[in-house]
């Protein structure tokens, strides 16, 4: 098990875009985005969800490189995601795996991460 490492990260514009059409979305009252879910909202890039049907809380799993199995484990709130829409904010803290060749991330130091490290 390699430890994990925290990073401020950049949000990529594909997931930020992705981001902010889930924010409009609970703005609006969007029964998809309300209710609780680990992959009602998708995108190429992205799928996720509300953690709980009555919480502030959504995650999302992103995949940073397609096809190379590598993945970002995000949990953000309803005002992170407002702010992300909004431009304000461009950066989330993420624990980066520091296995050699691994690119998955986590919101915490208490996940492990499970992908074998560099596909070849």
């Amino acid at each position: 098990m390699y430890p994990l490492e925290p990073r401020a990260t950049a949000i990529p514009p594909d997931l930020a875009a992705f981001l902010a059409g889930v924010s409009a979305r609970i703005e609006r009252g969007d029964a998809e985005a309300m209710i609780e879910s680990d992959d009602l909202l998708q995108c190429d890039c992205a799928y996720g969800g509300r953690n709980d049907g009555n919480g502030d809380t959504w995650g999302f799993t992103y995949f940073p490189v397609p096809g190379e199995g590598h993945r970002w484990e995000i949990a953000l709130t309803r005002n992170e995601l407002r702010r992300i829409g909004d431009a304000s904010l461009r950066q989330v803290a993420l624990y980066f795996c520091s296995r050699p060749g691994c690119r998955s991330a986590f919101p915490d130091d208490t996940w492990v991460c499970t992908h074998p490290g560099v596909i070849r």
